[in-house]
């Protein structure tokens, strides 16, 4: 995947975590639930939180010191809560974010277990292809038919990287998401 469609996956990150429902139990800043019940729910949430940790410790790695990301009630992890300061124009932030996102990507955001959220997340990511395009890149494509949060949102094939205004139409629409 290259660094570009690495950078709308994290944005797919972003939306996923800012679309997640307010949560009617425990504060987000409660540590992660332990789940024993069965091996394949003690393993997401062992997943999730490693992909957290990684991604915390490689941004502190690049210099980009964020508080400890919270997670809610179902172990989902708040990433809009500590990343409401960020510029996420500013090359060094945008490298950073991009270079750290793998570990997200590879299903730490899974939409799969909440039809509401997934529902949400495809609006948002629509929104946000209607943004983009109507922001100067015309050719910007839909997202990714079934996005289930793992890898990238959008077809990376169809994106139009050679377009000089995506990068400016992608950070006004980016923007909007926060």
């Amino acid at each position: 995947m290259t660094g570009r469609s690495r950078r709308f996956g994290f944005v797919a990150l972003l939306l996923a975590s800012a679309c997640s429902q307010p949560v009617l139990g425990p504060s987000p800043t409660d540590p992660p639930p332990s789940t024993t019940t069965t091996t394949a729910a003690t393993t997401s949430t062992l997943e999730t939180a490693e992909a957290v940790a990684r991604f915390e410790a490689c941004l502190a790695d690049r210099g980009i010191d964020i508080e400890p990301i919270p997670f809610d009630a179902s172990g989902r992890p708040r990433l809009e809560l500590v990343m409401r300061g960020f510029d996420f124009s500013a090359p060094e932030t945008a490298d950073a974010l991009t270079a750290c996102a793998e570990p997200l990507s590879a299903g730490a955001l899974r939409l799969d277990g909440s039809p509401e959220l997934r529902e949400r997340v495809e609006e948002a990511l629509a929104a946000f292809s209607r943004c983009v395009r109507a922001h100067g890149a015309p050719g910007f494509p839909d997202p990714a038919a079934g996005f289930d949060g793992v890898g990238g949102p959008f077809p990376a094939d169809e994106i139009p990287h050679s377009d000089p205004d995506l990068g400016p139409a992608v950070s006004v629409c980016g923007e909007r998401l926060r």
